[in-house]
């Protein structure tokens, strides 16, 4: 189950995704078979966005981004967070819930009120069934099971 915060400028809500697919960990997986942290779709405002979300997580020790994806065509991003003292990686809804209020403040000042309220927010964590990005994970994950496919 991934729960998250989904947020525009406007309004935010909490998001569980019981047992359901996500496009978003299919998408990631680029044209090489590779997993892909970091996807802008030739937007104008996806690296602006990607530069707020590095600059807050900065300050958060604990906290990581995961992965990242701006999408174009309608205006979305979704950022995956990851918790690295967590043993599953699980930030807790109330540091998803302060990384996405400041989040939202960074992104209207660097992009405007206009534009960053146009842009819909989803920010959760990477998920049960996250990719494991390898060799850098598996030490960190070795306790848990781990299922392998292509």
């Amino acid at each position: 189950m991934t729960r998250g915060f989904v947020a525009s400028a406007k309004n935010t809500a909490i998001v569980d995704e019981d047992d359901e697919p996500s496009p978003f960990d299919e998408e990631l997986v680029g044209s090489t078979g590779q997993f892909e942290q970091i996807i802008l779709e030739n937007t104008d405002w996806g690296q602006k966005a990607l530069d707020c979300a590095q600059q807050i997580l900065e300050n958060k020790n604990e906290l990581a981004l995961y992965a990242f994806r701006a999408y174009n065509a309608s205006k979305r991003i979704d950022i995956r967070i990851d918790k690295l003292t967590d043993t599953y990686g699980s930030p807790t809804l109330d540091e998803i819930g302060e990384f996405s209020r400041d989040f939202n403040q960074l992104l209207e000042s660097n992009l405007g009120e206009e534009t960053a309220g146009s842009i819909e927010i989803e920010v959760s964590s990477p998920g049960a069934e996250r990719s494991v990005r390898i060799p850098d994970e598996l030490l960190r994950f070795k306790a848990l099971p781990i299922c392998s496919s292509q």
